[in-house]
Order: C-alpha cells, then sequence, then structure tokens
C-alpha cells in the first residue's frame, strides 16, 4: 500500500443528495425513538408513523400524545416521506420542540 487514498469521492449530486436523506431520516428516527422509549419507559417500543397506528399501540396504551406534526404532511413512515426538505424540517420542528410527545396527564403533572 502507497498511503493512497482508495476512497472515491462522491461524484454524482444524487450520491450527496440520497447520503443526506439517509442521514436526515436516520437522525429524526433516532431522536424520536429515543424520545418515545424515555416517556413511556419502554425501551423494546418501536415508533408506529401512522396516525392509526401510533393512537392503537402508543396512545391508547401509554396514553402519549404526539402533537405537532404538520398538516401538509402526510403522517406515514419516514420512507414514504419525499425529500430531504421535509425531512429536515420534522427534525428541526423536533429538535425544536414544535413536534414532540406530549406525556399522559399524570406525569405532566407530577413534573410540575
Amino acid at each position: 500500500m502507497t498511503g493512497e487514498n482508495h476512497l472515491q469521492p462522491l461524484s454524482q449530486p444524487w450520491q450527496l443528495y440520497i447520503m443526506c436523506y439517509w442521514w436526515l431520516k436516520g437522525a429524526l428516527c433516532d431522536v424520536m425513538t429515543k424520545d418515545l422509549h424515555m416517556i413511556t419507559g419502554n425501551q423494546s417500543i418501536k415508533m408506529s408513523w401512522t396516525a392509526v397506528n401510533f393512537h392503537q399501540w402508543i396512545e391508547l396504551p401509554y396514553g402519549v400524545a404526539f402533537v405537532g406534526w404538520p398538516t401538509d404532511i402526510a403522517r406515514t413512515n419516514l420512507s414514504k416521506i419525499g425529500g430531504c426538505n421535509i425531512l429536515d424540517k420534522l427534525l428541526t420542528k423536533w429538535q425544536t420542540g414544535s413536534m414532540r410527545f406530549k406525556p399522559p396527564p399524570c406525569k405532566e403533572t407530577r413534573q410540575a
């Protein structure tokens, strides 16, 4: 080996876009899953992305609400949401707290 860098640079704009898309999707999924584990106390729970599934699998059994999802973006699996701009918008809303999980009323009173 001569010390050359054998990694090929990303030469196509679509390659950068795909990397950005996967990074944003992974980052959003990771922070939301971590927060869902914390608020439910269930370390094996998985996020249910559609409103119906979230209500059935998370809201009813754990009392956790999901607030702040933009009305102009369909509540569906992140793989079906199109584009870096949308994922970036969702991640920013999560990071700023304008989109979040809301604990059940009994937990809110204890935290106050």
